[in-house]
């Protein structure tokens, strides 16, 4: 018969079990959080990427036009009454993304770093459904005078040809707005006139951005302010219509 005691832990040695793992713990999670946020930075660049080859291959389907902001819509479904449908809503209805429909709900509209909604949060009546993360380039180096997708239905837009320096003109950008006081923020253009349009750097101090060449970047700061004080320059109507960017 085994007579043999097994001995207790004692107060002092679960106290220092309980540390360690909890020094452990702490060396861990930042390792965790980093690797869990730069897969959140993978999949944004790869949305953008092929955000990108979705407006090329639209242009190419119309005469090198890149697509404006948003368009008379032609549909109304689910309950949801528009005025106007969006440009991602347009990509997804005519099949330029995967698994994209007429609300623009493919994945790739959203960045990971923002928590998704669904069609049934948003109570909307007589404006577009802004289920978007990403906003669309609205205006050029020339400010009013440069009529680069600042029309609605697709007027007056210049053809990706005419972009001089296709690696520097981006496309669309994370962006930023709080549309009707909603949270996660929503959008889906830059620079409309109303200050709360803006990029959105939510990648370490920085918004990735798709460029006109079909290259993805992520842009800081000053990138995008000094692409705000360019046009403001380039016309003296220009104030609020540029990049500005959130946070403050």
């Amino acid at each position: 018969m085994n007579n043999h005691k097994h001995r207790a832990f004692t107060l002092i040695e679960l106290l220092t079990v309980i540390a360690i793992i909890g020094i452990l713990a702490a060396i861990a999670l930042p390792t965790i959080s980093h690797v869990r946020e730069t897969a959140k930075k993978a999949k944004c660049i790869s949305n953008l990427r092929q955000i990108g080859v979705a407006l090329q291959a639209f242009a190419s389907d119309h005469k090198n036009q890149i697509m404006g902001r948003q368009y008379k819509a032609e549909f109304k479904s689910d309950g949801v009454s528009a005025t106007y449908t969006h440009w991602y809503r347009r990509l997804g209805r005519e099949g330029y993304v995967s698994k994209g429909n007429q609300h623009g709900d493919s994945d790739i509209f959203l960045c990971p770093s923002i928590a998704p909604r669904s069609l049934s949060d948003l109570a909307v009546s007589d404006t577009d459904v802004l289920n978007g993360r990403y906003g669309m380039r609205m205006w050029g180096p020339e400010g009013d005078n440069d009529t680069y997708n600042k029309a609605k239905d697709g007027d007056g837009l210049l053809p990706l040809s005419a972009i001089e320096s296709p690696a520097d003109f981006f496309l669309v950008a994370d962006s930023y707005r709080n549309h009707a006081g909603l949270e996660p923020v929503q959008g889906y253009c830059i620079g409309q006139g109303d200050d709360q349009w803006r990029v959105g750097l939510r990648h370490g101090n920085r918004a990735h951005a798709v460029f006109a060449d079909g290259h993805v970047a992520a842009k800081d700061r000053e990138y995008f302010e000094n692409v705000h004080s360019r046009q403001k320059n380039a016309h003296s109507s220009v104030v609020n219509k540029a990049f500005k960017v959130w946070p403050e």
